[in-house]
C-alpha cells in the first residue's frame, strides 16, 4: 500500500479514500495525462483497497473499489404512530440504512434521533448512514453517525452510501448497472457488475478538488502512551471540525 488512512471513528470511507489518492497524486507528481492505479490500507476493511486516479485540469476524477458488503436486509422501523421500511447494507466498517419513502424534514429528524440512541439494534459497526433517497431523480441526501467520535453528520456527498445504493439496486435488478446519484455536494458515479446470481464488484467515482491546506490547532489532553496518543488526536481532530459543521 502506498498510504493508510484512518478514520476518527475506525470507520470505512470511501470518500476519504478518493480524497487520499488525489493527495498522494499531487504530492508524487503523477501529473502526466492517464489514470494511475494505488493500493491503499483504509479503517474498516483488513485487505487492500483499490483505487484509481486521474489527473485533469485543476481538479481529479477519484474511483475506488468498495469492499462487498457482508449482507443486506430488509427491517421496518417504528416512527411515531408509523412504520417505515428500510434497506439495510451492511459493510465490514460502516452499515447504511437506505429510506425510499419522502419525508418531511420533522420525521427525518425523529427518525434519526431514533436509529442513533438505539444504535445496537441496527448494526455493530464503526458508523450508521442514514440514506434519504428518491427513486425515481436518484436524488439522495446523506447522513452520518459515528458513535465513537460523536459525529452526527449531514454529509455533503457519502461514497460508501452511494455504493450501498448501487448494491441494493443491482440486487434488486438482476444485472449490472451504472448510475449517478445526485447529491448536497455533487454527483457520485456507481458502477455495478453482477455475474452468478450475486454482485462482485462496486465502484464509486467523483470530482476531487483540493481546495484548502493548512494547519489545525487542537487541545488535547497529556497522554503517556502510543495508543492513547492517537485516540486523542482523532478525538481532537473529531472535535475541531464538528465545531466547524454545525448549521
Amino acid at each position: 500500500a502506498v498510504a493508510r488512512l484512518q478514520m476518527a471513528g475506525g470507520e470505512f470511507c470511501g470518500n476519504a479514500a478518493m480524497a487520499l489518492t488525489a493527495l498522494i497524486a499531487r504530492d508524487k507528481k503523477l501529473m502526466r495525462n492517464g489514470t494511475h492505479p494505488l493500493l491503499l490500507e483504509v479503517s474498516g476493511h483488513g485487505a487492500l483497497v483499490e483505487c484509481m486516479i486521474t489527473p485533469k485540469d485543476g481538479y481529479f476524477i477519484g474511483k475506488v473499489k468498495i469492499p462487498s458488503p457482508q449482507f443486506a436486509e430488509s427491517k421496518e422501523i417504528t416512527v411515531g404512530d408509523g412504520v417505515l421500511s428500510a434497506q439495510m447494507v451492511h459493510f465490514s466498517g460502516i452499515t447504511h440504512m437506505i429510506i425510499t419513502e419522502s419525508l418531511p424534514e420533522a420525521k427525518k429528524s425523529v427518525l434519526i434521533d431514533r436509529v442513533t440512541q438505539q444504535y445496537m439494534e441496527y448494526t455493530k459497526g464503526d458508523a450508521l448512514g442514514i440514506l434519504f433517497l428518491n427513486n425515481a431523480t436518484m436524488e439522495m441526501e446523506p447522513f452520518v453517525y459515528v458513535p465513537s467520535a460523536q459525529s452526527r453528520v449531514w454529509e455533503r456527498g457519502c461514497g460508501t452510501g452511494s455504493a450501498a445504493v448501487g448494491y441494493a439496486l443491482t440486487l434488486q435488478e438482476g444485472h449490472s448497472l451504472s448510475l449517478n446519484l445526485l447529491q448536497p455536494g455533487g454527483i457520485i458515479s456507481v458502477s455495478s457488475v453482477f455475474a452468478d446470481g450475486a454482485v462482485s464488484e462496486i465502484w464509486i467515482e467523483g470530482r476531487v478538488d483540493i481546495v484548502a491546506e493548512g494547519r489545525a490547532y487542537c487541545a488535547l489532553p497529556t497522554v503517556t502512551d502510543e495508543k492513547a496518543e492517537r485516540e486523542a488526536l482523532l478525538a481532537g481532530v473529531a472535535a475541531w471540525i464538528n465545531e466547524r459543521i454545525k448549521p
